[in-house]
């Protein structure tokens, strides 16, 4: 199962959208804005549907846009190659556990301690843990982290945001934990990752020509 994302301005549209999406067993978040959109991009959707009649931007210049972000993400993340972490993984038999994953997807930000996702799920913290062991292939905890560090390398080389903001959003809480979880996964801290790819367009851990 996919998370997309769907921007259309069209109120009921994008109400039909959105149920036909979860039905289906997918994750689905709505903008109606080519704004709303741009400050969704973070967890990366696997999939964008796009209005190309929005109001206030031209639809084809935000396809473009979000298509080379999405491409420079996949193919490019700050010092190793590898696809989002959902995209990593197959999808849940279990709907408990899909739930679970969706809510550390959508909202990175929030408590996904083992704890807190063992009462999402109404499990206990230890079948919690078997779950993610037999249908997701790592512990909990680490999905998390994860899911948090694609957050963050997503702000980090398609926005502007301070290293504060993005700690932040990206579930991190502070900019020096997000430095040690950078160093630890990929060897870069999160400055060198968004002005190397900036200056040269390349991953932070390559070597430079020349």
């Amino acid at each position: 199962m996919a998370f997309i994302l769907v921007c259309e301005d069209d109120a009921a549209v994008r109400g039909i959208l959105r149920r036909a999406l979860e039905h289906d067993g997918h994750t689905a978040s709505v903008a109606d804005t080519a704004d709303s959109l741009l400050r969704q991009l973070a967890p990366l959707p696997q999939l964008v549907v796009l209005d190309l009649g929005l109001p206030d931007a031209d639809g084809r210049d935000v396809a473009r846009r979000v298509a080379r972000w999405m491409v420079v993400f996949l193919q490019r993340p700050c010092g190793q190659a590898q696809f989002s972490v959902r995209s990593q993984t197959d999808a849940p038999t279990t709907r408990a556990l899909r739930q679970v994953l969706d809510a550390v997807i959508l909202e990175p930000a929030a408590d996904h301690s083992t704890g807190a996702m063992a009462a999402r799920a109404a499990v206990s913290e230890r079948h919690l843990a078997r779950m993610f062991r037999d249908e997701v292939g790592m512990a909990p905890a680490r999905y998390v982290e994860e899911t948090r560090l694609e957050a963050a390398k997503v702000l980090l080389v398609t926005g502007d945001e301070s290293r504060e903001s993005v700690a932040r959003r990206a579930g991190f809480g502070s900019p020096e934990t997000m430095r040690r979880i950078f160093r630890r996964n990929l060897g870069v801290p999160p400055g060198s990752c968004r002005s190397r790819f900036r200056r040269t367009g390349v991953d932070a851990t390559e070597p430079e020509s020349g």
